[in-house]
């Protein structure tokens, strides 16, 4: 495939595409005798593995070194373990990344709750207002950012 279908497979540019190359990331299959790059369906899959890795925040230079592990060390197991510890590692940022999500998800719920309690409200919005309701104090004890909504 061309240069602009794969992009379009992978949802990016040519431009990412030839970047990459430069970089020495992602290297066509091929090319024709006119010079037009060929990618094959290797490429396309090594693509979309480097488009998620750079989901999980890696840079450029982290996914060239995974991508280049095999042809950088000549015994297989030393570049297994290289792959193997740069995994583990991200694994773990993930998990933290993840419990943090959750956390905030946690806030987000517990507010959407405490606001859902103010939708029968008939008061005019103002501070001075709010602040004869019953339940102002006791709710943003409850959830930082209900107070920051209702400060």
């Amino acid at each position: 495939m061309k240069i602009g279908e794969i992009a379009r497979k992978a949802n990016t540019t040519i431009r990412t595409l030839r970047y990459y190359e430069e970089e020495g990331i992602l290297t066509p299959s091929g090319r024709t005798a006119g010079g037009v790059r060929c990618y094959n369906d290797d490429d396309l899959k090594k693509l979309m593995a480097i488009q998620m890795l750079k989901k999980l925040n890696m840079s450029l230079a982290e996914i060239k070194n995974l991508i280049n592990a095999r042809k950088e060390n000549k015994i297989g197991g030393k570049a297994a373990k290289k792959i193997f510890k740069k995994l583990q590692d991200k694994i773990v940022e993930v998990d933290n990344e993840i419990k943090r999500f959750r956390m905030i998800k946690q806030e987000l719920e517990r507010t959407k709750k405490l606001v859902e309690e103010c939708i029968n409200c008939e008061n005019e919005i103002d501070p001075e207002q709010c602040g004869d309701c019953n339940y102002k104090e006791e709710r943003r004890k409850k959830s930082n950012l209900y107070a920051s909504f209702y400060n």
